[in-house]
This record gives C-alpha cells, structure tokens and sequence, in this order.
C-alpha cells in the first residue's frame, strides 16, 4: 500500500499514515542557513503549501509523494545544499527499537555494497549505520509489517541518502529516520529548482513492497523498455587485458554462434587505452582503434568501446597542466580515487574546456567508426561539491 505524505501547515509537521512515523520536519539547507518547515508560517496556494525566508521562497506538495520546490528571488546566487525529511525518535507515536527491526540498504556505489543488517548495526558486509541510496527498506523482526521508502524520476541529478538517526552513538536504542535529496546546486535569481519526488510504502512483507514501487516506478517515469543488446564485450573474459588479436580472434568465433546482424555489437572494454585520460591504443592495439573498427564493420558487426570519460590518470599531462579542469571537494582539493589502474582524478563537466575535451573525445572515436559508446565510473564524480 502506498502511503500518503500528510502536511499539517500549522504546525509545519508530516505524518505517514500506517507507519508510527509523526511529527515529521523538512530541514532545508543553504549556503548561509538552514531551515525547519516547524519553524516556518505555511499558507496553502491550491495544492501547494508555501512559505519564504530570505529571499527565498518554498513549496511543498503532499499527496501520494513528497515533493519540494526552491525558487531564489533575491539578486544573488544561492547554494542549496540539500533539503531532508526527518522522523525524529523522541516525537514518534510508538517507539521503533533496533533490536525489532531489520533494515535494506541500497548502496551509493560500487564501494558500498547492499544488503540487510539488524537496524544500525554493522556486520562483515555492511558497516554499521551506512547510509542507503534510491530505496530504503525496514521489516519488523517479528511481526508482519514492514515500510518502504523510494526516490522517485530524479529531478536534476540530486542524490538521495536514507538512513536510521538513533538515540544513542552504539545505535542499539530507538531511533527515527532521515530521508535526505542532497543538491549541491546554485540556484540563480528568478530561478526555480525541484527535488526528486518521495514515495513511501508500507505493509505486511517487503519483499511486495519491493514489488509495488517497481509497478509504480514504471508508471512514474513512462520509460519503454529499451531492447537489450546482444553481442561480445572484451571484459566478460579478458578484463583490462585485451589485445587487439585476442578481439578478432573471438571474433571469427562469434561469427560461428552468433551470426552477424547491424544490432549486435563487438565491444571493445576496458584495456585499449594508454592510459585513463590518454585515450590512444595502446601496443598491444598496433593497428590502431580506428583499422579495428573498420575490420568489426566488415564482418558485420557494430562497433563498440570503453571509455572512463571523467576519470583521468594524475600521471597524464593533462593533469599536470590543466590544475583547473577537475572537480573538488567542500576544502577547495581536488578530488581523487586510488583505483587499481591507479590514482585517478575527476574531470568537471561544467568547465567549458572539459566540456570541448570530451566533445573530441567522442567525435574522434565516432569518426574512427565507433557507433557503440560504453561510458563507465560517471558515478564517481557525485562526492564532488565544487565546480566551475
């Protein structure tokens, strides 16, 4: 069952029907403030519940989902950090103990894994109190009754973070909730930003709570179903160690099980390239990318190759002399990630120059022949908070 988001304005307070979660605030964050909806005077504009502060005017909407507009009509730009839905343990209608709840956690990345843990509680796979991303599940131990919370159609690229606030630091005691849309926007005068929709469940297993927000994703965002493609992909076998021989070799096999049609693909993955951010065939391609797509085509095949296209080597020269191209953190530094390929750092897509390296990048490779992009580690440039 999906449960409606109830505002009281007079209060400035949520309540999620069903669920034991009340007296719920919106905790929006700025650049200079911070926020409560409970410390806020709402007025109702046909569905929307608005308030100002600053310079800057907020809307809410509450009906099957939470959803939340930022307007800045003040002459300057302003920074929206995030905006956070909180349950706060001590103002809950019934008490919601570790020790009776397990919780699902989605993770952000591919260095936070997913799983179910006892609430808070860390164990080999999942550390404790780690935050969940896009869904964020808990079932009672012992009863039947579980809840479900979910991001809707993403609004601008904001990133949400779900987790347990406890009572305690040893996170074995009560606790509330914390749904949080982090933005990291600048929201310029007479601009008008959205965050991502909220959507909560509540019933008897989560397994059908699962269920119901995949019915109801699909019927939120109206996406077809795209048509898988078939082909060959260089990972699945030789990972990073692919030569431009082992490629036609597999080929001339894959003609034998897969006959050559304009939709499957040969995709050359990860290991062609000098290095990440030189994306230049390496010795073991001699021919070069572009003699090797040519040679795809001709047997039929559709082209296809790897690219990290944010990531960039700090041994390359662009690195070196480029110091303003990449992404940084809240301390000004740029950030970086030690991969096994090596320290990489994050290129900022905002910056006009970035902007014109990776529309050669990828004008390059499709003149070369390459009509099949596989674009991979784009998710690592979301712990980055400045950019140009």
């Amino acid at each position: 069952m999906q449960v409606p988001f109830t505002f009281n304005p007079n209060a400035g307070t949520f309540d999620l029907e069903h669920t034991g979660l009340t007296s719920g605030y919106t905790l929006f964050e700025f650049d200079r403030f911070n926020v409560r909806s409970n410390e806020l005077k709402w007025t109702q504009q046909g569905e929307d519940y608005c308030a100002s502060i600053s310079g800057i005017e907020l809307s809410i909407q509450c009906q099957e989902t939470f959803a939340c507009h930022v307007r800045n009509t003040t002459d300057r730009d302003i920074r929206w950090e995030s905006v956070s839905l909180r349950f706060d343990h001590q103002h809950l209608t019934e008490a919601f103990c570790s020790e009776d709840w397990m919780e699902l956690v989605h993770g952000e990345d591919f260095g936070s894994p997913c799983g179910v843990r006892r609430a808070g509680l860390g164990h080999a796979h999942l550390k404790a109190n780690q935050p969940s991303n896009m869904i964020f599940g808990l079932s009672h131990r012992t009863q039947s009754r579980a809840i479900l919370f979910g991001v809707g159609h993403t609004s601008q690229g904001d990133r949400s973070r779900f987790s347990l606030t406890h009572s305690s630091a040893h996170c074995e005691a009560q606790f509330g909730v914390s749904l949080q849309l982090i933005q990291k926007l600048c929201v310029l005068p007479s601009q008008t930003l959205a965050a991502s929709q909220l959507c909560c469940f509540a019933g008897e297993d989560l397994n059908g709570l699962l269920q119901a927000y995949g019915q109801w994703q699909s019927q939120a965002v109206q996406r077809p179903i795209k048509k898988g493609k078939k082909g060959w992909n260089s990972w699945d076998y030789f990972t990073g160690s692919i030569s431009q021989d082992d490629v036609l070799a597999n080929m001339d096999k894959l003609q034998l099980i897969m006959p050559p049609t304009p939709d499957r693909v040969v995709v050359i993955d990860e290991g062609w390239e000098t290095r990440w951010g030189e994306w230049q065939a390496n010795v073991r391609f001699p021919d070069g990318m572009k003699q090797l797509a040519t040679q795809i085509s001709e047997a039929g095949y559709r082209p296809g190759i790897w690219t990290a296209p944010l990531m960039m080597s700090v041994f390359s020269p662009c690195y070196r002399l480029h110091p303003d191209w990449f992404a940084r953190d809240e301390q000004g530094q740029v950030v970086t990630e030690r991969l096994a390929y090596g320290t990489m750092a994050l290129l900022d897509p905002t910056h006009h120059h970035v902007q014109d390296w990776l529309h050669a990048l990828f004008t390059g490779l499709r003149e070369d022949g390459y009509t099949y992009f596989k674009v991979d580690f784009t998710q690592m440039i979301l712990p980055c908070s400045q950019f140009s």
